[in-house]
């Protein structure tokens, strides 16, 4: 077995360095590490805004939040003792507009609200359902005006018409029942009479967008539009309308306000309400030509259209009483009938009418060319 013997001696393929003291080393390590902080310290600084400048910005902003709290809590402290004392911004009048037909106390008790009210207080979405519960308002409007006024706008119904069935009904020109009639206002309007009960139960309701109409209320709406257009004819005023009455299967009957003489249009000439009212235009002519009053007429004979079946009386005979313009019908039928008692009395009446057009007497019966 070899044996290797250290002679001492450096091997030769190992350079000569220098020596560096642990000691050295040491401080070298701790110089790089403070050169190291310094210049992130000094990175940060440029960074930064200074510090006195910070703080300033920082106790600004909190003194001006503490200010602004501060107002607000005073203000909501003593907001009500300040209006209280100052009698400020409480209602101290109504201004009311638009009320015609209704008395402006009615809208200012059915508002709800009193003088001496807070007038920030005011809910004007109920003070306006408040009001539109009057029947003859259609609509209402509210507004507060500083610093003591309640301004309340409404808009009135228009009576157009009266329908009669159990009770007698106002009708305005869109066919909305709004209210049930008193005895003063049904002087002046025509009376719409035939249709049934059902629509008694719409008082003071709309049709709202998209609701289909039933039959009865368009029937209605028709009756309005023969109304309107009769207004609008030569007719008018030398027959002035008193009732106006449907049946399912007679047809539309009209009725003189002038002394009760009656035209039955029938179906057919329901359609075209402009031949119709020339038809009786030239009828009137015919029948006064002749000095007689027309009590009678059938416009729908479906034999002979250019002719009308008449029930005249010379005016030397005549022995009833003219109605009085505008309430003919309803001094006739009472403003509380029973259902369809005015309808069948109506109908008992005009049972002999057909055999009485086929067998005209003289001088009372005739058949008058219209065209």
């Amino acid at each position: 077995m070899k044996t290797r013997t250290f002679s001492g001696r450096r091997p030769s393929n190992i350079r000569n360095a220098p020596r560096i003291s642990l000691r050295d080393r040491a401080v070298a390590w701790w110089q790089a590490r403070q050169a190291a902080h310094a210049s992130d310290d000094d990175r940060d600084d440029a960074d930064q805004p200074s510090e006195p400048r910070y703080e300033l910005t920082r106790i600004a902003g909190v003194v001006a939040a503490v200010v602004c709290l501060s107002l607000v809590a005073f203000v909501a402290a003593n907001f009500d003792q300040y209006t209280a004392r100052t009698q400020q911004f409480h209602v101290a009048n109504f201004s009311i507009k638009g009320a015609t037909r209704v008395k402006p106390e009615a809208v200012e008790q059915a508002s709800g609200v009193h003088l001496g009210s807070s007038l920030m207080a005011v809910d004007r979405v109920q003070v306006q359902r408040n009001i539109e519960n009057l029947p003859w308002v259609r609509s209402a409007h509210v507004q507060e005006i500083l610093p003591s006024t309640l301004a309340i706008t409404v808009t009135e119904y228009k009576p157009y018409a009266l329908l009669l069935d159990s009770k007698m009904m106002v009708v305005d020109r869109a066919g909305f029942i709004f209210k049930q009639a008193e005895p003063d206002e049904a002087s002046d309007l025509p009376i719409i009479t035939g249709l049934p009960a059902e629509l008694v139960r719409d008082v003071h309701t709309q049709v709202a967008a998209g609701d289909k109409e039933t039959v009865t209320q368009r029937r209605l709406r028709d009756l309005l539009r023969l109304i309107e257009a009769h207004g609008d004819s030569p007719v008018a005023t030398r027959f002035p309308l008193s009732e106006v009455h449907w049946d399912p299967v007679l047809g539309t009957t009209l009725i003189s306000a002038q002394d009760g003489s009656e035209v039955r249009l029938g179906r057919a000439m329901e359609t075209d309400l402009g031949r119709a009212f020339q038809m009786v235009g030239r009828l009137l002519d015919t029948v006064e030509g002749r000095k007689e009053w027309l009590k009678y007429a059938l416009l729908d004979d479906e034999l002979r259209p250019d002719r009308a079946v008449v029930q005249v009386v010379p005016f030397g005979q005549r022995d009833e009483e003219p109605a009085k313009a505008g309430g003919a019908a309803g001094e006739r039928l009472p403003t509380s009938a029973p259902s369809g008692q005015a309808d069948k009395a109506r109908q008992d009446d005009r049972k002999t009418e057909p055999a009485a057009a086929a067998a005209p007497r003289a001088a009372e019966q005739d058949t008058a060319p219209i065209d």
